[in-house]
């Protein structure tokens, strides 16, 4: 996979020239704590995935069906004590359990890198962090008449703002019908600027662990940050206490 380096909110805002969001039909970012870490959906990770594990290679021997539809219906038949207003559309309801924690097959992406890049900094201090910039050309449009079970390849799935994380954050999601097989990148097949017929469309960006902190104040300067990403009680609750921090180092 490629990739490129950033040690500051403005390179990041540079770098990002290259990869125009053509008003939600080009590239989407996503931003992880490690750098390591595989773009997985919750759902394929294996405590949540019916599958079996090898205990002395360490990795899943075999895969039976995914759990996670299943685990949604179940969530589904109970949310609506808790939300009245619960979307009626399966698609976006899954958007809305995705946002409330569930272990769904969504990967969360967003337009905005600035997004991004504060998920990639806000944790795991002693981690480089990415910030992965996507180009899909499979887009799921058709939500009113589609079948969840009728998906079967990754697709760019745009939700309406069912939750208004989904506004704050600029965000939309892909769909993994089989959520234990990680994102890879392809030849990138839309022709755009700085890029070659042989580009890829998946590429990652690294950001340092030594400079998360300077990063993640530069983002909240900016207002990016979490109270602004989590609009409501938990997330000023949660923004007041990292500022209360950056403001006396110990």
């Amino acid at each position: 996979m490629e990739e490129r380096l950033v040690v500051s909110v403005t390179d990041l805002t540079k770098l990002c020239n290259e990869f125009p969001p053509l008003g939600g039909m080009g590239w989407g970012f996503r931003g992880q704590a490690d750098a390591n870490w595989q773009l997985l959906p919750k759902a394929g990770r294996p405590e949540f995935y019916d599958s079996e594990w090898d205990t002395k290679s360490g990795q899943l021997s075999r895969y039976r069906l995914p759990k996670d539809l299943g685990r949604f219906n179940a969530w589904r038949q109970k949310a609506i004590a808790f939300c009245p207003d619960l979307p009626q559309n399966e698609f976006e309801c899954l958007a809305y359990a995705q946002h409330h924690g569930l272990a769904t097959r969504l990967l969360d992406w967003t337009h905005n890198p600035l997004v991004a890049l504060y998920f990639a900094v806000r944790e795991s201090p002693n981690s480089d962090g990415s910030v992965y910039a996507y180009c899909n050309n499979h887009f799921f449009l058709d939500t009113e008449r589609g079948v969840l079970t009728e998906i079967d390849e990754v697709v760019v799935f745009m939700p309406r703002p069912v939750h208004r994380r989904i506004l704050a954050q600029s965000g939309f999601f892909t769909i993994h019908p089989k959520p234990y097989i990680p994102l890879k990148p392809e030849k990138l097949r839309k022709k755009m600027r700085s890029f070659t017929d042989t580009s890829e469309n998946l590429i990652r960006i690294r950001i340092p662990a030594a400079l998360k902190s300077m990063i993640q104040a530069e983002l909240s300067d900016f207002g990016v940050n979490h109270l602004s990403l989590f609009p409501g009680i938990d997330g000023l609750s949660e923004f007041i206490n990292w500022e209360t921090i950056r403001n006396n180092p110990q």
